[in-house]
């Protein structure tokens, strides 16, 4: 169902199939140690672009995927997906910003959904990706990556929050929810955010985590995370030590023991 070819990224050179010209496909840039993948109507075209990119120039070669039963849907929910598991794999430091990741739907889904297994399984013997899918989905790296696919609800909170934070003046804005509904993964996923936006990139941003175990858990992730570093992640006494333009502050509700940190409400969004 799947045919994965290799081109030479740095010279152009890719085959002269009809579809690499014009058919829903996905691509993986990779370098032996940094990866970047996308999708693309017309990938021939997508790499000239990628050729003429600064931020490219790191690559050498690039691996396609294609499949006659690719449609325009399919590929943007399977480009999520491998950015997604291949960020967790780290067999590759992971390029990509994470803005369009969501959860889509679309007909036939359910169908796509296993085929994506059949997939990744061709990528393991391609030795383009290591780890099992299951094994992924069982790994802390997966369970607070910033590369999660959002539901609509997390997507809502995340683009509010980002237009409030575009307004001028201080404000707390808190996210409430029950456990387990996304609050950690959605302050992960705006961190990422944050910190590859022109708009924030040159604020000091930090993520505040009262718990001791998950924060020895999130300094461990963010090691892996191209643009996030180990020292992101705060105890709340760190807080105190300099000055941050934005902090995110996850399980907000425990520092009351902590004289330094106000804790206030003048925006809310419920998940």
């Amino acid at each position: 169902m799947f045919k994965i070819t290799e081109g030479d990224f740095k010279n152009q050179i890719y085959g002269e199939e009809s579809y690499l010209s014009n058919w829903p496909m996905l691509y993986i840039l990779d370098n032996g140690k940094q990866a970047y993948i996308g999708e693309s109507n017309h990938v021939k075209n997508r790499m000239s672009q990628h050729h003429n990119s600064l931020d490219k120039k790191i690559f050498d070669k690039v691996h396609f995927i294609y499949s006659s039963k690719f449609n325009q849907s399919v590929t943007f929910d399977y480009e999520s997906k491998l950015i997604q598991y291949i960020a967790a794999d780290e067999l590759y430091e992971v390029r990509n910003k994470n803005a369009g990741m969501a959860e889509k739907e679309y007909y036939g889904k359910k169908e796509y959904d296993e085929k994506f297994q059949v997939l990744w399984r061709r990528l393991q013997r391609e030795k383009i990706v290591k780890h099992s899918l299951e094994e992924l989905e069982n790994s802390d790296l997966f369970k607070y990556s910033p590369y999660k696919e959002l539901n609509g609800d997390q997507r809502t909170a995340v683009e509010e929050i980002i237009g409030s934070l575009k307004q001028d003046g201080k404000q707390t804005i808190v996210v409430n929810g029950w456990p387990g509904s996304g609050k950690t993964i959605v302050a992960i996923f705006l961190l990422k955010y944050l910190r590859d936006s022109e708009e924030f990139k040159d604020k000091k941003i930090g993520f505040v985590v009262p718990q001791t175990s998950l924060r020895k858990t999130l300094k461990g992730i963010f090691k892996s995370i191209y643009g996030l570093r180990s020292s992101d992640v705060l105890s709340p006494s760190d807080v105190t030590k300099q000055f941050y333009d934005i902090l995110l502050v996850d399980e907000a509700h425990r520092l009351h023991q902590y004289k330094n940190i106000s804790y206030m409400g003048a925006f809310k969004k419920k998940l």
